[in-house]
């Protein structure tokens, strides 16, 4: 009995789709088989990638293969695989495109797989015509991920029909991403792990050679054991056969340089030796230009071109190997520089030239770090000096001026006792005036010995309440009877020096009762926090100061009344400015008040 036809032909297309779901199968393991023999041999992503995409390629039956990555620019081709034909062609398919103009942007953008049906009909893909020109007739694109991100896209391009990328790839397609993101994602951390560990590595060797001598010419004041110090690392550590550091003692002379120390060579073989000059070939390192390295100095045209030597002076060690580096102070000013050399040629290295400059940058840290120590205790000294004779100005002025004052007091008053009670009245007069004034002339020179005795001998800060201390101050200013002195709210708790803030109270609050013109003025503190300050202030209802009298009444002996009207010395506010100003605080007359003046000033919660 034989078979129907038509079961026939059934059995032929179940074996059919059997034999192809089987041929599937196989080439979905063959596939990924391939993928995974490139990758357990591999470690970097630049060689890897490039393999899997050679797997891929004549595994499915493509022509191009491409992986995508996000760049710089977006998403860039950063590997590619073709057939021979197609590789050879200068029009096949370029590797950069717009946002979904390529299939693997369309990927990138739908975070998922997409197949081309037909390249041909689809002519929004950028390099269209190139796909045409080569054959490509169908694609396929799936996203590659690790942990849920997406780190590339593969791309395939075949020159079959629409189903050569068929299911079976489909199937495979996320067991390739899956392989292929662990990959890279292992990739990347060996390969940070290695960039990092080189660096460690560069890192310590540097500070193991650099650290040592850093500390010592850190440490180092004295301008020459300090160029000892870096002349000598730097001979050592370069591997120079000798060495010298210049300094420039001008600049504007050519023939302005120095030398510190020498390494390498008796320093009385080079004392006999001219100075260098500015030349050709050592002006970039003496002007802090540039660093010169050289492996053989004499073949350099610049060399051996200066009068009268033409080239190194007699007596000098022979130098081919040549290493110059400028020593350039913070400023940006060319301090001298520093130069090494070997008998050799190429001698000093790329590493060797850095060391060169670490130990430059060192150099000149140090060096003007010693200058400005020099230029310090040289100030110190002029300092010292300075407030000598200014202790015996004030011996001086206390003694040799203040007792002929208090004479011309005392002669004034007994004359004034023995005359007779038919005196002339302008007689008594005049006798009055002079006793005033020699008296104005005593709180002068006292003023004069308080003012300069300020900020030059600072007493330890010490805990202070200023609500005791402005009780303490309205008691030595001794206020009339029919004037007021209020605090207005709370008052501060101040780490800073007891009497310099007194000293500032007491001349506002005796500047406010003497120039208030009335009795009976009211003066009122206040003080505000402001931060890392307190602002305090001493307003008073008194007569004011016209504003644009302001700046000039906290300059020296200014008053705004004759010494007749108003009997002061004009020192007072100069005293509290310059106390205020010594402890890092501002002074001023607020123009907001409307009336009599208010002074206000900042003093910090805590003298440094």
């Amino acid at each position: 009995m034989h078979d129907a036809p038509g079961d026939v032909e059934a059995l032929q297309r179940e074996l059919a789709r059997v034999r192809a779901a089987a041929e599937g199968s196989e080439r979905k393991l063959r596939v990924i088989d391939a993928v995974d023999a490139v990758l357990a041999g591999e470690t970097a992503a630049d060689t890897g990638i490039p393999r899997v995409l050679a797997a891929l390629g004549p595994a499915l039956d493509c022509a191009v293969a491409s992986f995508w990555a996000p760049g710089a620019e977006g998403l860039e081709r950063v590997a590619r695989w073709a057939t021979d034909d197609i590789a050879e062609r200068s029009g096949a398919p370029g590797g950069r495109g717009a946002p979904c103009a390529t299939l693997a942007g369309r990927v990138w953008a739908e975070h998922s797989a997409i197949r081309i049906a037909d390249v041909a009909a689809d002519r929004e893909l950028s390099d269209h015509a190139a796909m045409i020109a080569a054959g490509l007739r169908s694609g396929l694109g799936f996203p590659v991920a690790h942990g849920g991100e997406l780190v590339g896209v593969i791309e395939l391009y075949t020159r079959h029909r629409e189903d050569a990328l068929d299911a079976a790839l489909a199937d495979a397609a996320p067991t390739i991403a899956a392989r292929l993101g662990q990959f890279l994602a292992r990739a990347a951390a060996d390969a940070s792990a290695r960039r990092h560990h080189a660096e460690l590595e560069l890192e310590r060797a540097t500070l193991e050679r650099l650290s040592a001598v850093g500390r010592k010419i850190a440490a180092e004041l004295d301008v020459q054991r300090l160029a000892q110090t870096v002349i000598d690392a730097a001979t050592e550590l370069t591997g120079a056969e000798l060495g010298a550091l210049f300094y420039s003692s001008s600049d504007d002379r050519i023939e302005s340089y120095m030398l510190y120390a020498v390494s390498g060579a008796p320093r009385e073989r080079f004392a006999g030796l001219p100075l260098p000059r500015n030349t050709a070939l050592l002006a970039p390192a003496f002007l802090g230009h540039a660093v010169i390295r050289l492996a053989d100095a004499t073949a350099d045209p610049r060399h051996g071109k200066n009068y009268p030597h033409r080239g190194v002076p007699d007596g000098h060690p022979p130098v081919r190997s040549f290493l110059a580096v400028p020593v350039v102070s913070r400023s940006g000013a060319a301090l001298g520089a520093l130069f090494l050399g070997h008998a050799a040629r190429g001698v000093f290295t790329e590493r060797a030239e850095r060391t060169a400059v670490e130990l430059a940058a060192y150099a000149a840290t140090a060096m003007d770090n010693a200058r400005l120590y020099d230029d310090a205790q040289r100030l110190i000294a002029e300092l010292e000096k300075t407030n000598a004779e200014l202790d015996q100005f004030a011996y001086a002025a206390s003694h040799d001026l203040r007792a002929p004052l208090r004479g011309i007091t005392n002669l004034a008053t007994w004359i004034d006792e023995d005359l007779p009670d038919s005196t002339d009245p302008t007689t008594r007069e005049h006798l009055r005036m002079l006793r005033v004034r020699a008296t104005r002339m005593d709180r002068l020179i006292n003023g004069l010995l308080e003012l300069a005795r300020v900020g030059r001998a600072r007493q330890k800060a010490e805990r202070v309440d200023v609500t005791a201390l402005v009780h303490d101050t309205i008691e030595l200013a001794n206020p009339r009877e029919a004037s007021r002195i209020m605090m207005i709210g709370e008052m501060p708790m101040l780490i800073t020096e007891r009497a310099a803030l007194q000293q500032v109270f007491l001349h506002l609050i005796s500047n406010a009762l003497q120039h208030a013109g009335r009795d009976d003025v009211v003066i009122r503190i206040s003080a505000t926090d402001r931060g890392d300050d307190w602002e305090l202030a001493v307003e008073d209802n008194g007569a004011g100061v016209p504003r644009d009298q302001h700046a000039r009444i906290w300059q020296l002996f200014q008053t705004l009344h004759s010494h007749d009207v108003i009997d002061t010395t004009g020192i007072g506010l100069a005293i509290v400015k310059k106390q205020v100003e010594g402890h890092g605080g501002r002074a001023w007359i607020d123009p907001a008040a409307e009336i009599g003046m208010t002074v206000r000033f900042t003093w910090p919660k805590h003298t440094k």
